[in-house]
């Protein structure tokens, strides 16, 4: 909230708040509280395309931290998330979103990991 008075703000913006949040996310003990309704949230966050680049950095940062859990995997692991995830990271035109996309589709063993196909390609060089 905005005091006009002297120009301070208090309490934190919502770009914060989704940023402490994937912070927070990091932990594995704060897995437990991560439901279907926070997962569909940040979901439809990502999915609307007007909001700020600095909120998506956030919300797929977000997503991108809990994605290692087995039980919110479970969660995400359907083709309406796959589509939104998708979505950004083909049309995002912040770097950041497109990479933690990516790497979400890695983390639910929808993309291949870009390395594999290196590594393979110098295994059969060096073979010869």
């Amino acid at each position: 909230m905005y005091n006009r008075n002297d120009q301070r703000f208090y309490g934190f913006s919502f770009i914060e708040l989704v940023d402490g949040l994937s912070k927070l996310m990091v932990r594995g003990r704060t897995h437990k509280f991560i439901d279907k309704n926070l997962v569909n949230i940040l979901l439809n966050i990502l999915e609307n395309k007007n909001q700020e680049e600095c909120l998506l950095e956030c919300v797929s940062n977000a997503i991108l931290n809990v994605s290692f859990d087995e039980k919110v995997q479970r969660l995400l692991d359907n083709q309406r998330t796959i589509e939104i995830i998708t979505t950004a990271r083909n049309e995002s035109s912040s770097p950041l979103v497109q990479k933690n996309c990516e790497a979400i589709l890695w983390t639910l063993n929808r993309i291949q990991h870009r390395g594999k196909e290196k590594q393979s390609f110098l295994k059969t060089k060096t073979c010869r």
